[in-house]
């Protein structure tokens, strides 16, 4: 949610009352498209689960197509398979996203705190 300050008095607390609150799907869907272009992959392929609307806007506008298209144009297939042109766009963005998410798990050290619960 966006908020809006309404005409408040000059105590915080009329402040506060005076706050409406704004759905974020009232922004305009070009003004969403521009906010999306300037996104990474992996962040633009997160900001399409998040609502049916993003997904949508996503997809019209063929955000993530234009993109994945560039990257393997540019960087080439992951392990430099033949055939990668011949798979579907969204196989071979999944192939990086599963791949990118493979690699930070690998990379550096995790620290893993469990917490105990109550016996029963």
């Amino acid at each position: 949610m966006i908020r809006r300050s309404g005409p408040g008095g000059s105590s915080p607390a009329k402040k506060i009352a005076a706050t409406e609150k704004t759905p974020i799907n009232s922004v305009g869907q070009d003004a969403l498209c521009t906010i999306f272009s300037l996104l990474g992959i992996f962040d633009l392929v997160r900001c399409s689960v998040v609502c049916k609307f993003w997904y949508k806007i996503i997809n019209q506008k063929k955000l993530l197509q234009q993109f994945c298209c560039k990257h393997f144009a540019n960087h080439g297939g992951l392990h430099d398979e033949p055939d990668i042109s011949k798979k579907p766009w969204r196989f071979r963005l999944e192939e990086l996203v599963m791949e990118h998410q493979k690699l930070s798990l690998t990379r550096g050290r995790v620290t893993i705190d469990q917490w105990k619960g109550h016996s029963i």
